[in-house]
């Protein structure tokens, strides 16, 4: 290499001392780190030019492996490795020099294998050098799995059936010792997880696989996250999709049992995964139990005073929420309810949104919504389809926070304070949206759920829908279908789309009735509940209902029927 300092004997030389300076390091990085550091200090910049592939090979190859968090992060700058840079004579001699260590004659062997193919002897010193560093008690065995790795690398590139078998041979040995050593102050889940991945991508016998996935399992039951992984994994070696699907519906309904002794956001993140698991594996059954228990979950469950509160919101989030609150302590009754009852997230139609960018999960999945009786309402079948799966998703759990910190806690906040309750029954009595009888369904609705009583929402929602069918005759929008139609009268949900573009800056409430009533990808209350599907509102449901009822009270201005778009509810 002519651009060495000296001649070819003195970057030999130099080469050969750097590396007795990092002889007896047996970790990767340290090495690496203090051969680079000497070869700065002692060598001229091309010297330092000539193992820039040290440099490169931190990283363990992603394109060979299933490896989500390659365990070495590439370290330097100059790492990329430009072959006319590097004199492969002298990383010949260093790597067969006696003083090199396992690490340097594992490292420079891949590396000059990379870039010269004829060197077979070299190559093969570098995998069996890596599978001795597999082997060192020095290293934890997360170190010994990566080093596992890049010698199948090798081996794969080499062709060598024997080496390759003796690397899948260390995987399992490295599987084998992190199950025995396993205890509550040492778990090695992880490391289990990925040898046993790269063992079955490495060709490993999926017999073996399953057998040590089998012993695994058990010892995980407290760990939710690596339960499921372990799960997941298992389920894919099974031969039929019966065997598969069993397998992963056993232990996700475990973990859902798990979740019943959790309290508050644990619980609630615990099905959250659960859900989204047996939703992308397409467990119908196993996806209704989470969703029943998931909605379920009470504001009460949530200890926010004690502990959660302060450990989840941040002090601006926090005073933001208390900020709320007191405005409804402290607001006239009907600025109050005003307050309170236009709190929901902005709903936007698809045109005002972020641009969708898809995700693995998007291609490979079929995303499915399953409703609380565990039946399939909606299945993407384009890319349309699963950006409209993803905004509802997003605007579902928005929501959900906001009914977890204000929403519901709001809502007895008011129901709590006697001129609220005033204001509410004269805004019934006046609204010419509702009949007496309707009137009185929803004043009932109210006083119940102070008592605790969340069933007589239920009954107000066909209050609403004749509310939803007055406001349309309002604003000269027909309820009738087209000669022909299957039904004479126009569903709730075609009532409401087209009353949306009618409703001014109101547009907003029309798109929270639309997702909270009739949106299959929405909490679709009214469709589930009127059809048989939810036989018991949850509380978040019926907070919902009475959320819709105080918009059409008290977010909106009231007129006898003419034929202007003026005269239409504004916020």
């Amino acid at each position: 290499m002519s651009e060495l300092a000296g001649d070819a004997n003195d970057a030999s030389s130099g080469l050969i001392a750097a590396l007795d300076a990092v002889s007896d390091a047996r970790r990767r990085e340290d090495a690496v780190s203090a051969l680079i550091a000497h070869l700065k200090a002692t060598e001229a910049p091309a010297a330092v030019a000539l193992l820039r592939g040290f440099s490169q090979s931190v990283r363990l190859y992603e394109d060979d492996a299933p490896l989500k968090r390659p365990y070495w992060q590439q370290r330097y700058a100059e790492g990329r490795t430009d072959p006319g840079t590097l004199d492969f004579e002298v990383l010949g001699e260093a790597a067969g020099s006696p003083i090199a260590s396992s690490l340097v004659r594992a490292h420079i062997g891949n590396l000059v294998f990379t870039f010269r193919t004829n060197q077979i002897e070299m190559a093969a010193a570098a995998v069996d050098a890596y599978l001795d560093l597999a082997e060192d008690p020095q290293l934890d065995r997360i170190e010994q799995y990566a080093l596992a790795a890049k010698a199948f690398d090798v081996a794969r590139r080499l062709g060598d059936d024997a080496r390759k078998a003796a690397t899948r041979a260390r995987l399992l040995a490295i599987v084998d010792e992190a199950i025995d050593a396993k205890s509550p102050e040492h778990a090695e889940g992880g490391t289990i997880l990925r040898a046993l991945e790269y063992f079955v991508f490495c060709g490993g016998a999926k017999a073996e696989a399953d057998a040590r996935l089998r012993q695994a399992l058990p010892l995980f039951e407290d760990d939710w996250h690596l339960r499921r992984e372990l799960a997941l994994l298992l389920s894919s070696l099974q031969k039929t999709k019966v065997e598969s699907d069993g397998i992963l519906s056993e232990h996700l309904r475990a973990l859902i049992a798990q979740a019943s002794t959790r309290e508050g956001f644990l619980k609630e993140g615990l099905l959250r995964q659960v859900l989204a698991t047996a939703r992308a594996q397409g467990l119908r059954d196993v996806a209704g139990e989470a969703s029943s228990v998931l909605a379920q979950i009470r504001p009460e469950d949530y200890d926010f005073k004690v502990s959660e509160f302060a450990w989840e919101l941040d002090e601006e989030t926090r005073g933001q929420v208390e900020r709320f609150r007191e405005l409804l302590r402290t607001s006239p009754p009907d600025e109050a309810w005003a307050i309170w009852a236009s709190k929901t997230p902005a709903f936007l139609p698809p045109a005002e949104r972020q641009p969708y960018e898809f995700q693995v999960a998007d291609r490979i999945a079929t995303l499915a919504e399953v409703n609380r009786a565990g039946h399939v309402s909606f299945q993407a079948s384009s890319d349309d389809d699963i950006i409209r799966y993803r905004h509802h998703e997003e605007d579902r759990r928005l929501y959900e926070y906001q009914f977890q910190l204000v929403i519901g806690p709001g809502l007895l906040i008011l129901l709590n304070r006697p001129e609220c309750i005033t204001a509410l029954t004269e805004r019934l009595e006046r609204s010419p949206l509702f009949t007496p009888l309707g009137a009185e369904r929803a004043r009932r609705a109210f006083t119940a759920f102070l008592e605790g009583d969340v069933e007589p929402a239920g009954n107000v929602l066909p209050t609403i829908e004749a509310a939803i069918r007055a406001l349309a005759i309002q604003a000269q929008i027909t309820i009738y279908n087209p000669a022909g139609g299957a039904n004479v009268f126009k569903t709730l949900g075609g009532l409401i789309a087209d009353l949306i573009p009618h409703m001014g800056n109101a547009t907003r409430r029309g798109r929270f009735w639309e997702f909270a009533l009739t949106d299959q990808l929405g909490f679709n209350i009214r469709n589930d509940y009127l059809h048989g599907f939810l036989e018991q509102l949850t509380h978040l449901d019926a907070v919902v209902v009475l959320q819709v009822l105080s918009q059409m009270l008290f977010l909106f201005d009231f007129h006898p029927i003419q034929a202007s778009d003026e005269n239409l509810p504004t916020d």
